[in-house]
């Protein structure tokens, strides 16, 4: 699993790896919805926490990004949902430190 840190003060995005195989080839995700959010480290994010991210250009495999916004000192998880036809995935995808 990822980690990444930045200070309070920072605003930057924040990039995250998205994939699925399917027969042992990758599935191209950007078709749906990316949105990602950062919750408090342990706690399980609702749908309402999630918040509209972007597509990176590229792949397999597939990239998204958002910007942090400023956030407290603290250690949050990283996750990513992705709503293709009738799947909801949500990922635990990665750590973020903010010191």
């Amino acid at each position: 699993m990822d980690s990444q840190e930045i200070s309070s003060t920072s605003n930057q995005f924040i990039r995250a790896e998205v994939s699925a195989r399917v027969s042992g080839g990758f599935e191209n995700v950007t078709v749906g919805a990316a949105t990602m959010c950062f919750k408090v480290a342990g706690t399980t994010p609702g749908t309402g926490d999630f918040v509209a991210a972007a597509w990176e250009a590229g792949g397999p495999p597939y990239h998204m990004r958002r910007l942090s916004g400023l956030l407290a000192a603290g250690r949050y998880d990283i996750w990513t949902r992705v709503v293709l036809g009738t799947e909801d995935v949500r990922t635990k995808v990665g750590v973020l430190v903010v010191t």
